[in-house]
């Protein structure tokens, strides 16, 4: 066994019990994909647990970061987060359906080769300013664990070669990456165009129940979300970025954003 090899004994849904080995450098969001493959049941409808009392790993630390043994037991549970929507809500979480008073905010982010994944991970990581770059990692994990679904046909590259070449800090996030990130975050990206005013949907009719919006000017990507305070200057902690799939009302104040 390599030495950075974990043997983690789990009990999931069902009483079902096993083993699983898995890197200890990987973060604890891709311990998912493999329980995926394990349990066949899809990453984005599991929730781990360790310790006592039961605890969520962290997803965004290493197992190694988080102290992680071999032979440590681990709890699968099923996240309702997922679910079907009903009235605002889907089942098991809670997304509001927007202030119709409510306006459409820019959150400007760094104009450094990573302003997708800062845009990004903006609207889908809680607000966060420091995440984005994490992303890269991500996407070159999933693409890795499918490769019957990123092809060169669709990668423009091989498998192997588009893994190291977006992990490269100097590559630029697109649409292709915005798809990745939709199948791994089991959410619509919204790409507004701020030039044409189109919107480039990533994700749409594949029943993903929650939606979130970029913008786009051609050359740099921006995050957007919904204040319902007055100028919306500076209370990013008021913004609303993420949204029922099937409230049509957040979608209209995004597609009609001042450029």
């Amino acid at each position: 066994m390599s030495s950075t090899a974990l043997q983690l004994r789990y009990r999931g849904p069902s009483n079902k019990q096993g083993t699983i080995t898995v890197d200890a450098n990987i973060p604890g969001s891709l311990v998912s994909f493999v329980f995926e493959q394990e349990l066949k049941i899809d990453a984005e409808k599991i929730q781990i647990l360790t310790g006592y009392p039961p605890r969520p790993i962290d997803l965004e630390l290493t197992l190694a970061q988080q102290g992680f043994k071999t032979g440590q037991p681990v709890t699968v549970v099923l996240n309702n987060s997922v679910g079907v929507v009903k009235q605002g809500h889907t089942d098991g979480k809670y997304v509001p359906p927007c202030d119709p008073r409510a306006h459409c905010v820019l959150r400007k982010v760094p104009g450094d080769d990573s302003c997708m994944f800062h845009a990004v991970a903006y609207v889908l990581n809680n607000k966060s300013r420091t995440m984005g770059p994490s992303y890269r990692s991500r996407i070159a994990e999933i693409v890795a664990a499918h490769p019957k679904k990123f092809t060169t046909a669709y990668l423009g590259k091989s498998n192997m070669e588009y893994c190291l070449w977006i992990q490269d800090p100097g590559t630029w996030g697109g649409a292709i990456e915005l798809d990745i990130l939709s199948f791994l975050t089991q959410t619509e990206i919204v790409a507004v165009d701020k030039e044409s005013r189109h919107l480039h949907k990533f994700g749409g009719g594949e029943g993903y129940k929650t939606r979130a919006f970029v913008a786009y000017t051609g050359k740099h990507y921006d995050a957007l979300a919904l204040s319902s305070t007055l100028g919306g200057n500076g209370l990013e902690g008021d913004d609303q970025v993420l949204f029922n799939s099937e409230d049509e009302v957040a979608f209209k104040k995004m597609s009609l954003m001042q450029s």
